[in-house]
This record gives structure tokens, C-alpha cells and sequence, in this order.
């Protein structure tokens, strides 16, 4: 008798076809974080990514497909890696001097520590459109300050970044 063939599909596994997407999507996001610490959003453009990621544009838009998708990515997966400080790390300080060196000072040096991504972001922040401004242009503005009170500048990092942040729509003002 002859063996009938079921009605039940085949199930069909890309394992490694699925982990060299997933090699690839990391590529694209790798080389969107380093262009944007180093050229700023200006500079990493879908084309530079894709040169820096050794993939062609379309492989991105596959990806990604527009530029907030890939500017989510990359924030949350390099958020990810450099976490900013938590607020249960402060809970055990009762003086409240104390607490508020700690909190700056650990707020400073996590700034310092990440200044090229902040830096271009918050220098950047005010050419951002649509999800992208959302996300990233309070973050931005708050990095700016806290990098420019760190060098001793922080008037002029309010005044630097305070106006242009404004009127792009990015920072409440007292009028507004």
C-alpha cells in the first residue's frame, strides 16, 4: 500500500537564514550608533550607513523602514548598553546634600562618559522631525546642559542650545 501524504504543511525553520538577518539588522545599527556619535545625524544618512555596514540601501530599508525606525533601534539598543543612573542607586542617602552631589555628580559623569552620542544629539536635536524629535530632543537637551555645567559653561550651554531647542519645539519656555 502505498503511503498517502498528509494534508499538514510542511513547517519550514530559517535558523540560519534568521541568524544572519539578525547579524545583519545588529550591522545596520552598529554602524547608524557609531556614525552618529562621530558625524552627528546629519552625517549618518541611510547611504552611510549602509557603506559603514557593508550592505546596499535597499538591505536597510528591508530592515528599517524609514529613518525614525532605525533611530529607534539604535537609541534603545545603545541605551541598552550604557544604561543612564538609576534612582535606586540614591534611595540609601538621607542628607539631602549629599544626595544632591551624588545625583549631579553621577548625572555628570554619565554624561561625560557617553559625550560624542550626546553631544551630536543635542547639537543635532533641532533638525529632527516626527518620532525621532519626540524621542530624542528632550534627551538631547538635557545632555547638552549637563555636559556644558560639567566644563563650567552651563549659562552658555542653556543659551547655546536653550534657543534653537525652543523654537524647533523641543523645550517648553516660560512663555509658552
Amino acid at each position: 500500500m502505498n503511503s498517502i501524504a498528509t494534508s499538514e504543511p510542511r513547517v519550514y525553520r530559517k535558523k540560519a537564514r534568521a541568524q544572519q538577518e539578525e547579524e545583519t539588522r545588529q550591522r545596520i545599527v552598529d554602524a547608524a550608533i557609531e556614525l552618529h556619535a562621530s558625524e552627528g545625524f546629519p552625517g549618518a544618512s541611510i547611504s552611510a550607513i549602509a557603506e559603514r555596514a557593508g550592505v546596499g540601501r535597499v538591505t536597510v530599508y528591508r530592515h528599517f523602514p524609514d529613518y525614525d525606525a532605525i533611530m529607534l533601534a539604535c537609541t534603545s539598543h545603545y541605551m541598552g548598553l550604557h544604561p543612564p543612573p538609576q534612582l535606586s542607586q540614591w534611595e540609601a542617602i538621607s542628607d539631602n546634600e549629599e544626595l544632591l552631589r551624588t545625583v549631579v555628580a553621577d548625572c555628570y559623569d554619565y554624561f561625560q562618559a557617553n559625550e560624542p552620542m550626546f553631544t551630536h544629539g543635542a547639537a543635532d536635536a533641532v533638525h529632527l522631525s516626527g518620532p525621532t524629535k519626540k524621542l530624542l530632543g528632550p534627551v538631547a537637551s538635557v545632555a547638552g546642559m549637563l555636559i556644558g555645567a560639567r566644563h563650567g559653561a552651563l549659562g552658555a550651554a542653556l543659551g547655546a542650545i536653550a534657543g534653537p531647542l525652543a523654537a524647533a519645539g523641543l523645550l517648553a519656555t516660560a512663555a509658552g
